[in-house]
């Protein structure tokens, strides 16, 4: 039972650590966006001839048109915290299994230091 409760307060600090990443990966994607959403205005209203943006988003505005690249930013955005949450989910699985295995050889240890 008490196995249990260390496993838990250890994976209570790494789900900690990356709930603090999405928080400042949403603030930099809401910027990000906004960054978009203004350089792409502009030039869809006419106040500008041209916009500077990040290479995909002008890629996909050529071919698409603005709502398919105001899509990219938060494609992006699921793509990154998809690869945050597996890699999250994936360290506490290896610490899990490592407290496993080193308990189990403790317990062996002392089976056989009691049996001698």
């Amino acid at each position: 039972m008490a196995e249990n409760a260390d496993s838990t307060s250890d994976d209570a600090v790494s789900w900690k650590d990356w709930w603090t990443v999405i928080v400042i990966a949403n603030v930099v994607f809401m910027i990000l966006e906004y960054l978009v959403f203004r350089d792409l205005g502009r030039l869809e209203s006419g106040e500008a001839e041209n916009a500077s943006v990040w290479a995909p988003v002008a890629m996909v505005y050529e071919s698409f048109g603005l709502g398919a690249a105001m899509s990219v930013v938060p494609a992006l955005w699921l793509f990154c915290i998809g690869i945050m949450a597996w890699q999250t989910w994936s360290r506490i699985q290896r610490e899990r299994q490592r407290s496993a295995t080193s308990d189990t050889g403790i317990s062996s240890d002392r089976d056989e230091n009691s049996s001698t």
